[in-house]
């Protein structure tokens, strides 16, 4: 009965997420409509998500975007970045160079590439990680991370985490950029249906002293400082 119960619950938050992302569609319809066909996937961040992300950049003034994992997000803040004429930057890191290469094509063919830093960062030992995984190579990412302003959003979704043994391999990103942080900011983390982010979340919301929110069944946000909820 209670494993019958919790099959429910999960199908019920599923639901939940796919009524959330046909709201949050046609509210970025006009954002989603434009330049080519992006490829997402299964691993994609989804749009209730994304509109959330969006809706923090502009009703909360943000002006330094750090992402780890680049994609859908990526593409949108770019073309909001053009659209709204924001001052905001924008760095997005990823470890694989190839992949990275199809963000760069992708976002040159529409005139996008002067919006976004990206940084190859291949992994490799890190002393902030735990259960000695690796992450992304530091010397690149603060070299770009301490080329902007104070960074007010932080966006989590990558290295790859899907399996056990790499549970909790994005856990060193908020301690990393933490020296780089605004006063006021924004720490979005993907992918909270899995056991590892979170007790990446529940970590960083005491490392920070910061607040912790549930956007959605998948995605949680820490904040500290006065700001607008931004939640779709």
């Amino acid at each position: 009965m209670i494993k019958l119960v919790k099959r429910f619950q999960n199908y019920l938050k599923r639901q939940t997420l796919k009524l959330d992302d046909i709201h949050a569609g046609i509210l970025l319809d006009n954002i989603l409509s434009q330049g080519q066909y992006f490829p997402t996937t299964a691993s994609s961040i989804n749009l209730h998500s994304v509109a959330t992300i969006i809706n923090d950049v502009i009703i909360n003034r943000r002006q330094s975007i750090v992402e780890f994992g680049a994609g859908l997000s990526t593409l949108c803040l770019a073309r909001v970045v053009r659209d709204l004429k924001l001052s905001t930057s924008i760095v997005s890191v990823d470890d694989n160079e190839a992949w990275l290469s199809l963000m760069k094509q992708h976002l040159q063919a529409e005139g996008l590439e002067d919006f976004v830093t990206f940084v190859f960062a291949p992994l490799t030992d890190c002393k902030e990680a735990k259960e000695g995984l690796k992450w992304y190579d530091q010397q690149p990412v603060i070299t770009a991370v301490k080329s902007k302003s104070a960074v007010d959003v932080v966006i989590v979704d990558g290295p790859m985490a899907y399996d056990k043994a790499r549970s909790l391999s994005r856990y060193p990103a908020a301690l990393i950029v933490k020296p780089y942080l605004a006063n006021n900011y924004s720490i979005f983390l993907d992918d909270l249906h899995r056991d590892g982010e979170k007790l990446i979340a529940k970590s960083w919301e005491k490392e920070l002293n910061a607040k912790i929110k549930k956007v959605n069944s998948q995605f949680w946000m820490l904040s500290k400082g006065d700001s607008f909820n931004p939640v779709v």
